[in-house]
C-alpha cells in the first residue's frame, strides 16, 4: 500500500519530469486538477511537490494559489554557466580515471550516430553530463550538478531545436569522451571547457525564449 510520502514522490518526479523537458513551458501556469488526474493522487501530493519544486526555484507561487512555472533570466543563465564553466571541466578531469570504458564507448556510439530527436539527443545529453559527475565519487559535486543540470536541461531542449546544434553538440560530446577513453584528463578538460564555451553561446539565443 503506497504511503503519501510514496504519492509525493511520484507528483514530484512526473511534474519535475514535465517541466525539465519543456512540455510545461517557462510562464505557463500549472493545471493542478489536470495533474491531479493524470497522476492519480489527491491535491495533496500535488501541493507537496509543488512546494518543493519552488525550493529548486522551477516554479513561482503566485498569491491565490496559482502556480507558474519559472522562466530563466539571463541573471541566472550566466549563473547556470558560471558554476558550468568552473566545474564541469573539473569534473571530467578527475572522472577519467574512474569512468568505466564500456560505459565510455556506449556514449560513443550514441553521440558518433549522429542523433537528430532532439528529445533523444536531451535525455542522452543529460545522462552523460550526470554520468561524468557520478565518476568523481564527490557527493559535494553531485548534490550541486543534480540541480543545476536539471535546471540547464530546458536550456538544452529549447537550444537543441536551433539549426545545427545537435550535429554540433554530438561533435563536441564524442571529443570530450574520445579524449577520456585515451584516458587524457587534461584533454578532456580541454574539450568540456569547449562545449561549455558552445552551449553558452546557444542559450543566449535560447534566453529569447525562455
Amino acid at each position: 500500500m503506497k504511503t503519501e510520502g510514496n504519492f509525493k514522490n511520484k507528483a514530484y518526479s512526473v511534474i519535475k519530469a514535465k517541466i525539465i523537458n519543456c512540455e510545461l513551458m517557462p510562464r505557463s501556469i500549472l493545471d493542478q486538477t489536470a495533474l491531479m488526474q493524470e497522476i492519480g493522487v489527491s491535491r495533496t501530493p500535488i501541493r507537496e511537490a509543488i512546494h518543493a519544486l519552488e525550493q529548486e526555484g522551477l516554479v513561482v507561487i503566485m498569491p491565490r494559489r496559482a502556480v507558474i512555472v519559472s522562466s530563466i533570466s539571463l541573471n541566472e543563465l550566466e549563473h547556470i554557466y558560471t558554476v558550468r564553466e568552473a566545474l564541469e571541466p573539473l569534473i571530467v578531469r578527475l572522472a577519467t580515471p574512474a569512468a568505466e570504458k564500456s560505459e565510455l564507448e556506449k556514449f560513443h556510439r550514441i553521440f558518433s550516430g549522429g542523433q537528430t530527436d532532439y528529445q533523444v539527443f536531451c535525455r542522452n545529453d543529460f545522462l552523460l553530463h550526470s554520468y561524468f559527475v557520478s565518476r568523481t565519487g564527490n557527493p559535494y559535486l553531485i548534490r550541486l550538478m543534480e540541480n543545476v543540470l536539471s535546471q540547464n536541461l530546458r536550456v538544452v531542449v529549447m537550444g537543441a531545436k536551433i539549426p545545427d546544434r545537435l550535429t554540433d553538440s554530438n561533435r563536441e560530446h564524442v571529443d570530450v569522451i574520445e579524449r577520456m577513453l585515451a584516458n587524457d584528463a587534461e584533454g578532456a578538460e580541454a574539450a568540456m571547457r569547449r562545449h561549455i564555451a558552445s552551449a553558452k553561446k546557444v542559450a543566449s539565443i535560447v534566453n529569447t525564449i525562455l
